[in-house]
């Protein structure tokens, strides 16, 4: 098995491999066809600030109240990231402790944890406003003690401060932290403190998906981003990406569908193998129902949707190419979704020898051993789950309910 190890390493380098770590992660079996440069770039357009790793939204609040909480204590100004690494390793146990079971970052690691919430974080409050700084974690911390302890540093011939020193570090209408913070904490928001992440994202994210769909006065909760009621109140350009994204989904989820299946028919016989294969057959032969039913996908203008993903992401030839032929091949036009079609088989295969070489599991039987078999069912959600998450919890605790975990 791969791992990962160094032995001398300074913090940024170890976030380096813990963020490779979580791309991995992301990845999951439905990019295995090489799909999530793609998929990131809809997702970043649609909701900013956003990753998977997040759980909670009110872990937009923890960690600048942690920040500052420790900017009171000049022990900890001298190492800033070693005090916030045991700040956050005890905000595990003190949630845990508080009957907290949803939603906890390092519920299972508890200490081994690695990727901490202000590292999660960091993005998201830099794209809502909550953070002014416009800098990675690490140079925040280089220059914590100055900018925590209000130091004057350098100035210009103007009078202006230089460098970090000139920086805000947070928004000045951030809520202050409950009584008891951080010994006292749990993760429901407070509509004081939802109203405040429903501005910043107002604010902030205006034209987004997200944005739109904060300013919202009622919660929906819906499948899929491409269902919301609200899609219609969206910039026009805007609409036109989430279009692109669902076709886009749609389209990649039957390739998705044939490599798992692909991947099973490898695997030693037995009746679970069996009753996994049945099942693909039968959800491909849907996918292919659902797509010839689409009277949007025969009139999909790629070109618009790769200009789109190229302004906004990474789009790689290969992946266009792969892309383009799939739909001009449109195996969805048989009634079995292109189960038993060679050249759907072939380009599948030598899609993942491209990106994957001999570590590709359909050609290495180790790879396809670790390999688990409940991977790879659901089609591409560009974040949702996580957004919608956010938006669930703000609007129940502005509208007076309690933040509730489990709505979206």
């Amino acid at each position: 098995m791969s791992s990962f190890s160094w032995l001398d390493h300074t913090d940024s380098e170890r976030r380096r491999v813990l963020e490779a770590i979580d791309r991995m992660r992301e990845r999951e079996t439905r990019d295995e066809l090489g799909f999530g440069s793609i998929r990131n770039a809809f997702a970043d357009l649609f909701f900013p600030g956003t990753t998977v790793m997040q759980t909670r939204p009110r872990y937009f609040l923890f960690v600048p109240w942690l920040y500052q909480a420790l900017a009171r204590k000049p022990s900890a100004r001298a190492d800033i990231a070693a005090a916030l690494r045991r700040a956050e390793h005890r905000m595990i146990e003190t949630l845990i402790a508080a009957g907290e079971t949803d939603g906890v970052i390092g519920k299972r690691s508890r200490q081994r944890l690695l990727r901490t919430p202000s590292s999660i974080y960091w993005l998201g409050l830099r794209s809502w406003g909550v953070c002014r700084f416009q800098g990675i974690q690490d140079d925040f911390h280089r220059h914590f003690d100055r900018l925590a302890g209000g130091g004057e540093g350098e100035r210009d011939d103007d009078g202006e401060l230089l460098g970090a020193a000139s920086l805000a570090t947070w928004d000045p209408h951030l809520p202050p932290a409950p009584a008891g913070f951080p010994d006292v904490l749990d993760l429901a928001l407070v509509a004081s403190e939802a109203a405040y992440l429903r501005k910043r994202i107002v604010e902030r994210c205006a034209d987004s998906v997200l944005g739109v769909f904060a300013r919202k006065s009622s919660f929906v909760d819906v499948a899929n981003v491409w269902e919301h009621p609200g899609i219609s109140d969206l910039p026009p350009w805007q609409r036109d990406a989430v279009e692109h994204a669902r076709l886009f989904a749609l389209v990649t989820h039957g390739a998705t569908l044939l490599y798992v299946l692909m991947l099973n028919e490898r695997l030693p016989a037995s009746d679970e193998r069996d009753q996994r294969i049945q099942r693909l057959h039968g959800t491909l032969r849907s996918w292919g129902a659902e797509a010839r039913e689409d009277v949007r996908l025969p009139a999909w203008e790629r070109d618009g949707c790769w200009r789109l993903v190229a302004a906004n992401g990474h789009l790689r030839p290969r992946t266009q190419r792969f892309v383009d032929t799939w739909v001009e091949r449109a195996l969805w036009t048989r009634q079995d979704g292109g189960v038993e079609d060679a050249w759907a088989r072939q380009a599948v295969a030598e899609r993942e020898r491209q990106l994957k070489g001999p570590r590709a599991r359909l050609v290495n039987r180790r790879a396809l051993e670790l390999w688990n078999p409940a991977e790879g069912f659901s089609r591409l959600d560009y974040r949702w789950p996580t957004a919608q998450r956010h938006l669930s919890e703000i609007h129940h605790a502005m509208n007076g309910g309690k933040s509730h975990a489990g709505a979206a």
